[in-house]
């Protein structure tokens, strides 16, 4: 039960927000001389606990959570409002279990965690240099994406020990207890929403 707990667990902080999909065209990613429109202004989406969640930020935390869960288009395909105001709440979710975590000062993810991560996360990129054109297009690079990938894990090892603390549970019983504990979390954060699409 363990391994399909946890498999509920990453599943659950995607969906029981109703996450929706990204498109699931044959988008293809841009040519590296293909000229584009000057990016916009940054704005402020959400501000979680004080920490302000910009959309850039928001943009590119869910395109890496739609790719781990077998998006393949969502490297490159256009984000919606609907999608955003879903992920946004997946994104919330994520960063509060990982708060929690750190003020326990435990659920601290291994260097062998991260690097198997990482490596997990270049292989959905299956064309010579679309990972780099990723990270660029998202105006990235790989150690704000470890950061990234740190904090998933984190959550994901705090929200694992609030399911196993309880035994052994059913499928149905693992889904409940972490919107449980993600509502908790919730309800003793400071969350204010800015953007109009997560209102």
């Amino acid at each position: 039960l363990r391994g399909n707990a946890r498999r509920m667990i990453r599943f659950t902080l995607l969906l029981c927000s109703t996450l929706c999909s990204v498109g699931r065209g044959s988008e293809p990613p841009p040519s590296p001389g293909a000229s584009t429109a000057p990016p916009p202004i940054d704005r402020v989406v959400a501000v979680i606990n004080g920490r302000m969640l910009t959309l850039s930020e928001l943009k590119l935390d869910s395109r890496i959570a739609y790719l781990q869960r077998g998006a393949k288009d969502a490297a490159f395909a256009p984000l919606d409002d609907p999608s955003l105001r879903s992920a946004l709440k997946w994104v919330i979710a994520e960063r509060l279990a990982s708060e929690e975590a750190e003020r326990l000062r435990t659920f601290v993810p291994t260097e062998a965690d991260l690097e198997q991560a990482l490596a997990s996360f270049k292989e959905k990129f299956l064309v010579a240099g679309a990972f780099s054109l990723f990270l660029k297009s998202n105006d990235a690079d790989e150690q704000e994406l470890l950061a990234i990938l740190f904090r998933s894990l984190r959550a994901q090892k705090y929200l694992d020990s609030k399911v196993h603390s309880r035994g052994p549970l059913t499928t149905r019983r693992v889904s409940d207890l972490v919107k449980a504990e993600i509502a908790n979390l919730e309800n003793s954060a400071d969350i204010r929403l800015i953007a109009p699409f997560a209102r």
